[in-house]
């Protein structure tokens, strides 16, 4: 039997129905690649949404970072100017301490001069208080001396 010709082209059923089983089966592994397309196309748009979802979650921890270190910062700042303004007046005090152990100083020397003097006066009384009682004695000496020669005159 001889093959049947379609057209003037010579085409015959047999090579046609060959091309269509091979566009048919082009046709079903295109189809099976657009479905795999699809299912990869969902599945990176599933990750998609879950990675902006992360993403948003990372923005917020990051705004509620910088909000934090911000904050620290701050007090990092604030310490640091509470620890100069210790340190100045511990410098402050320190000068002080400086100025009053000078003073001190000062005054131990005063007061042992004052106390060299209050001897030296002391002294000096003492030696006036033993020439008083000699005068004194003296004195008394005199008046019984007197009061004798007066009483030898009246007999």
């Amino acid at each position: 039997m001889a093959p049947l010709v379609v057209s003037s082209t010579g085409v015959t059923i047999k090579e046609l129905q060959r091309k269509l089983s091979i566009a048919t089966d082009e046709i079903t592994g295109l189809t099976q690649q657009i479905n795999d397309e699809r299912i990869i196309n969902g599945r990176v748009r599933l990750e998609y949404a879950m990675l902006q979802g992360e993403t948003e979650n990372l923005k917020r921890a990051l705004a509620e970072n910088v909000l934090f270190t911000g904050a620290i910062t701050q007090s990092f700042t604030e310490a640091r100017w509470d620890n100069n303004r210790f340190q100045r007046e511990n410098e402050n005090l320190q000068s002080e301490i400086c100025r009053m152990q000078s003073e001190r100083v000062q005054t131990d020397k005063y007061i042992s001069v004052i106390n060299q003097q209050l001897l030296e006066r002391n002294q000096t009384i003492e030696e006036l208080h033993g020439q008083i009682s000699s005068i004194w004695d003296k004195v008394n000496a005199m008046k019984s001396s007197e009061i004798a020669s007066a009483q030898i005159q009246k007999c």
